[in-house]
């Protein structure tokens, strides 16, 4: 072999060293990367590590703190299981007290009658008003009736007009046997917009409107007697029991607690 070919047998050589060293290189390369995501994957290891610890020891403080709320809870059914009989007896006196009220506002009512749409005057006097409208709507003689105080309720509106609604008439009777006339010739008013009624606490008068006017009337339609004594339905002169039971009353009450009865 010539000196030249063997020159070019050390170069070739070298160039498969080159090639060699280049693939070397590049596998370090990858090794390297592949550290470096072993590095990342590590730190997303510790992270995670971290994690578990934190959320290991949250979790026993949050068992601790459950097991104190426990306890407190526990603490707070026995004392309310202690007051519960006076919470009772409390509730059941409420009740007992908001009927002796309503019972009481009842009684206080049952010699006022409420007259509408009778015609409303500046500077009028109201009592004089009314003795007017007994005398003419309900054909009676008015002048012996005593009263002990008649007057409008509700706020007036002097800037209403003419066409506006009178506010109502409130009369309290002396005597209740006046009152009871003038209740019962109410009956001469049909065909007009004039309306005598009793007058009753705001509880009361809502109870009779939306429980047991539907019931009266539709006991009257089937051909029953019916009536309304306070907050109390009679049909046939047996008293009935609604469904919907005044809510200001007592689930027992006992019949001396009733008002005097009146036909409404």
């Amino acid at each position: 072999m010539t000196k030249l070919e063997k020159i070019d047998s050390k170069l070739t050589k070298l160039d498969d060293i080159e090639k060699d060293v280049a693939e070397i290189k590049n596998n370090v390369a990858r090794l390297e990367l592949k550290v470096k995501d072993l590095d990342t994957l590590k730190h997303r290891v510790d992270d995670i590590e971290q994690s578990v610890n934190f959320v290991s020891v949250s979790y026993e403080d949050f068992k601790a703190d459950k097991s104190k709320i426990e306890k407190e809870i526990n603490m707070m059914k026995a004392q309310l299981d202690k007051h519960s009989p006076v919470f009772e007896k409390l509730q059941l006196d409420n009740v007992n007290l908001r009927e002796s009220v309503v019972d009481l506002r009842c009684r206080s009512m049952r010699d006022n009658l409420v007259f509408t749409n009778i015609p409303e005057a500046p500077l009028e006097e109201c009592e004089k008003v009314l003795r007017d409208f007994i005398k003419h709507e309900l054909h009676m003689d008015s002048d012996p009736i005593k009263f002990k105080r008649v007057h409008r309720i509700g706020r007036k509106n002097y800037q209403a007009g003419p066409d506006a609604r009178p506010r109502p008439l409130i009369a309290r009777f002396l005597y209740t046997h006046e009152r009871d006339a003038v209740k019962g010739a109410a009956k001469r008013l049909k065909g007009t917009n004039y309306s005598i009624n009793e007058q009753f606490p705001e509880e009361v008068g809502k109870y009779r409107r939306e429980v047991l006017m539907p019931l009266l009337r539709e006991a009257r339609n089937s051909g029953k007697k019916a009536h309304i004594s306070v907050d109390r339905l009679f049909i046939d002169n047996v008293p009935q029991k609604p469904a919907i039971p005044p809510p200001y009353r007592a689930p027992q009450q006992s019949s001396s607690a009733q008002p005097k009865p009146s036909r409404a």
